[in-house]
């Protein structure tokens, strides 16, 4: 049972495939509707906002108002993914829904997440990070800010490597993953990990082939987050 007058989205989460080619965009159509009572009029605003996914890069922004006019139960939105050149995993935005303007109508279902698809395809499992997750140093684990970061140097050696998931309380972001992290259910206690560790580059640029330690590499488990560094 809906109470007097709800406005929602359709769904509380959507899946977009990125478009395969430079300059193709991919739309996504996304209803909002109105339950119960339907004899007034309704103004509200769906806009969207980043997560993993960055608007102008990943998709185009949106700030759309919707009226419902006496009657009317649905409106549509439309959001642009674009194509990407970088090769990511799974990336998400959320659609955010505003209260009615005129005081009408109850609002729920105010966040839909949206997980953009790699378009090279494959499955890449129930569950995504809203956020890449991070590799630090343990000297630094209890603040990940302090971590090297791409244009500075690699983790010192003689101290573990851990890996920060976007749902862990010490990711620098957390505050704006955490939402996502709940929403999704993620318990990152259960996470399992897989590392892709090889040995450092001679001064000519050799390097051995990275080794891949996953649930069957001896005396290493999925279950841990931190490996010796070399």
């Amino acid at each position: 049972m809906f109470p007097e007058s709800v406005i929602r989205f359709s769904e509380p989460r959507y899946t977009v495939s990125e478009p395969v080619a430079h300059g193709e965009v991919t739309v996504l159509r996304v209803a909002v509707r109105r339950h119960g009572d339907v004899s007034r009029v309704s103004v509200v605003r769906v806009h969207t906002k980043d997560g993993s996914a960055h608007s102008g890069q990943d998709y185009n922004p949106l700030s759309q108002e919707l009226v419902f006019s006496e009657g009317q139960t649905e409106r549509l939105v439309e959001v642009e993914v674009l194509y990407d050149e970088e090769g990511e995993m799974r990336e998400t935005f959320t659609l955010q829904l505003t209260p009615d303007q005129h005081m009408v109508a109850d609002t729920q279902v105010t966040k839909a997440i949206v997980f953009i698809e790699e378009k090279e395809g494959g499955d890449v499992g129930g569950i995504t990070f809203p956020a890449v997750p991070l590799v630090v140093s343990l000297l630094v684990y209890e603040d990940p800010t302090l971590a090297p970061t791409e244009t500075s140097n690699h983790p010192p050696t003689g101290y573990p490597l851990v890996c920060v998931t976007a749902c862990d309380p010490r990711y620098p972001d957390y505050s704006r993953t955490l939402s996502l992290c709940v929403s999704e259910g993620i318990n990152n206690t259960l996470t399992e990990y897989r590392w892709l560790l090889g040995s450092p580059g001679t001064p000519d640029g050799v390097a051995s082939p990275p080794r891949e330690l996953d649930a069957g590499t001896f005396l290493t488990s999925t279950r841990f987050r931190i490996q010796e560094s070399p």
